[in-house]
This record gives C-alpha cells, structure tokens and sequence, in this order.
C-alpha cells in the first residue's frame, strides 16, 4: 500500500512529458488522491495557491449569487469537498453537492463534510454519470483535464441541468498554455468555444476574467444559461 504524504503538486499523474517534450494528459487521478493528503493544495494552505483559491472560489460564490433561483448545485471536481461545503455555507436553502471522478476523493469529501452528499462520476465519459438533474452544475477547475473529451462534457451537462438552468466553467489559466490550445487558447478561446461550437444548447449569459498579476494563476468564470 501506497503511504499518503502531504505533496500537493500533480507531478506525473496528471500531465507528463513525452520524448518530444510536449505535455501528455496521463490522468492518474485515483492514484493521486490514493497518494497524496491535500492535491493541489486545495484546503488552501498552500501558500503558493492560498490567495488565488480564495480571490476564485469568492468570485465562484459571487456569480452564482448574482443569478439566483436556483434550489440546487452540482460540483463536479469536488476534489475534497471545500468549495462544495463554502457554497452550501454561502448559498443556505440550497442544496449543494459534489461529484468527482476519483472515488477515493468522494469517499474522504464525505468523511470531512457528512452534511453534504458526495459521489463517484466521470462527467466526460460517453453517458452522463448521473439521472438527476440540476439547476446550477459547476465545472470547477478541470477543464484542462478533459479537453479531449468536451463534446462529452457538454452533452452530459446538457442533461444533467434544469431547463434554464446554468452551467458554470471556472478555471485557472496559465500565462504560457502548452496544452489543449487546439481546443480551447485561453480564456478567450473558450469564450470562442461556447458561442461557436456550443451555441445551439447554450447562451452565455455572464462572464468574468482576471489576468491582473495578482495571484499564482489568472481567473476565467463563464455562466451559460440552457437553451
């Protein structure tokens, strides 16, 4: 058996080099969450990720409010469960829970935060990994790991959300994109992608992005209303 440590950073589960030096998703995430105690820093006591966490999931928080009517949220990338449980804080009366595709980061969500319902589910695979639908689903901070498979994503997001209900793409963006800019090049690119190869399904109704300098990665959130 693997012993945890508490490394946050991905190093070859997620992205690796190929002979080439052209990045490679690998997508090892059970076996990051299986190995590591806190991936990508995300109880936000990683100084190198502390301020932008907070400046994103306040920014996260704040556009959802800002479209209320909404009497439930699904996260998907919940990692372990800490913008889920900020939300629920955030946003009472509303139902909130979380979904990510390793079982291993469900299982430890549950165990952090019993209050709230967490489950297994890869949202790029071929059928969407749950029945229920939503008024709000979040992509939280995985587009990068499922570019390759986005006409998945957004058919089983198309299913899973209400009628006119939202779905919500919040990301980090690196100052140097060494992948996916065939699909989407930045916050720009995936500005281009929902008007021009997902506009039959969805309209953008609210977007914001900040490239200001101010934190270890610059910010992209985009709301699209289901059409």
């Amino acid at each position: 058996m693997n012993e945890k440590h508490p490394k946050s950073t991905s190093g070859e589960y997620v992205f690796k080099r190929d002979q080439d030096g052209e990045l490679q998703l690998v997508a090892d995430f059970e076996g990051f969450y299986r190995d590591t105690t806190d991936p990508w820093g995300q109880s936000g006591t990683d100084a190198r990720l502390k301020l932008y966490y907070q400046h994103s999931r306040a920014t996260l928080v704040d556009m959802i409010s800002r479209h209320p009517a909404h009497t439930n949220i699904l996260e998907i990338g919940c990692g372990l469960g800490y913008v889920t449980r900020q939300l629920a804080d955030a946003l009472p009366g509303v139902a909130v829970s979380g979904m990510d595709i390793s079982a291993t980061a469900a299982q430890h969500a549950r165990r952090k935060f019993p209050g709230l319902d967490f489950f297994q589910g890869d949202i790029a695979a071929a059928e969407p990994p749950s029945n229920d639908q939503h008024d709000v689903v979040i992509l939280n901070q995985l587009l990068w790991y499922v570019l390759v498979r986005m006409e998945n994503v957004f058919s089983n997001c198309y299913k899973m959300v209400s009628d006119g209900g939202l779905l919500v793409i919040s990301t980090g963006f690196l100052n140097q994109q060494e992948y996916g800019r065939d699909i989407v090049d930045g916050f720009d690119g995936l500005l281009d992608y929902c008007l021009h190869k997902q506009s039959t399904n969805w309209k953008i109704l609210d977007a914001r992005y900040d490239d200001s300098g101010k934190f270890l990665h610059s910010d992209g959130i985009v709301i699209l209303r289901k059409i």
